[in-house]
């Protein structure tokens, strides 16, 4: 049996493994979760795996049946009782005095789409999350459009302020002209909010499939080059993406040209704090699975510029040929192929693929993070190299 001591990285640790059997188990419950290890449940821990079980299981249980079947954490369950409460409470526009959580599965939140935020008039819905939303917006002075980016009331734990405030943050101080630029912050109604340029984004894997495979090689290669720029710059910043995939990569026309840059930063940390802010991003398990490396698999929090490699090397393989590099893609399964390194070559899908595009893609997906490039810069280089080559 296992002390119960227990350190914030083994917690964030347990918390990975807790949600990757959700993943591959959606009845999966804490109580199997304990019964499978030899840990000594601690407060912190059963804090954050409750957190994750209730999220993932739409609050089907009362508090009540929680503290029978968990007496030892009463205190922590009654603390996040109480918080669920406030957050209803808030909602509701009053007191809630139900019980802990609803009988039924909690349904989509429906958001009435405000007149404006701050100086900004709303136009439209852009996008929405498990605890954000993104609105088109145009400043009423200067009709200049903007996207706006809050937390859904609803939603606004204490762990979701502290995401979304790290998010707006990191994205002030990383100015490059390949990442989406924040410009301001702010508070509506209580709920604080940043503004980011608007980007008219264009489905890059539309256009892709109407290109010969030479024409849609250079494209990609081209595309990936300015994600690696912007990656670069943000390295250089101690800032580790840890989420880069094509639906965070917003391609959109300069004249005739196809530009891009690196959108959502809500997983980004400074990586030279790594395990350090009590933070745990609950996004992190969310359609983000297939382009993790395998040490952010294992241990998501510690992850170093690195990993971001990975990701683009994973992207590359992806755009290329509207696959992923695996055999299976779901689960477990999906965890195997990327843990034993079972990737395939780009080659089986594009068999007129040059021998360095392929060396490339395979050098960025290496399972040892040393074997890869040292730096998206130097993976930068070796890809316009290619490019050139190609032109």
């Amino acid at each position: 049996m296992k002390s119960n001591s227990i350190g914030f990285q083994e917690i964030d640790q347990q918390v990975d493994r807790f949600k990757q059997r959700l993943r591959e188990q959606p009845t999966y419950r804490i109580a199997d979760f304990f019964s499978e290890s030899s840990l000594v449940p601690t407060d912190e821990l059963f804090r954050s795996l409750l957190h994750i079980e209730l999220e993932h299981h739409g609050c089907l249980a009362e508090e009540q049946s929680y503290q029978k079947r968990w007496p030892q954490f009463s205190k922590v369950i009654a603390e996040m009782a109480d918080e669920r409460r406030r957050q209803l409470a808030a909602g509701a526009g009053g007191q809630v005095t139900a019980t802990f959580f609803s009988s039924t599965p909690a349904p989509d939140i429906h958001l009435a789409l405000p007149a404006s935020i701050g100086p900004y008039a709303i136009v439209s819905v852009l996008g929405k999350g498990g605890m954000g939303v993104v609105y088109k917006a145009a400043h009423r002075k200067t009709n200049l459009e903007f996207a706006i980016k809050l937390i859904i009331p609803q939603r606004a734990s204490t762990q979701a302020l502290q995401i979304f405030l790290r998010e707006a943050s990191i994205l002030t101080s990383l100015r490059h002209s390949r990442i989406v630029t924040s410009h301001e912050f702010g508070l509506h109604d209580s709920q604080p909010y940043f503004v980011m340029e608007y980007i008219p984004s264009v489905d890059l894997g539309e256009i892709l499939q109407t290109q010969p495979v030479r024409r849609r090689i250079r494209v990609v290669a081209k595309t990936i080059c300015k994600v690696l720029e912007g990656l670069q710059f943000a390295h250089e910043q101690g800032v580790v993406h840890r989420d880069v995939k094509p639906s965070n990569i917003l391609v959109f026309w300069t004249g005739k040209k196809l530009n891009c840059k690196l959108a959502d930063f809500g997983l980004a940390k400074r990586f030279a704090d790594a395990g350090m802010s009590g933070v745990t991003g609950e996004n992190e398990t969310r359609g983000t699975l297939a382009y993790m490396p395998p040490e952010q698999l294992q241990d998501s929090r510690s992850v170093g510029p690195l990993a971001d490699i990975y990701s683009a090397g994973v992207c590359l393989f992806r755009l290329l040929t509207g696959s992923l590099p695996y055999d299976d893609t779901s689960g477990q399964a999906l965890v195997r192929c990327v843990l034993r390194n079972e990737v395939k070559l780009l080659r089986e899908f594009v068999p007129d693929c040059p021998p360095e595009l392929q060396q490339i893609v395979t050098r960025a997906m290496q399972p040892h993070p040393k074997d890869r490039y040292p730096s998206a810069g130097d993976m930068l280089t070796a890809l316009s190299s290619f490019v050139e080559q190609c032109t």
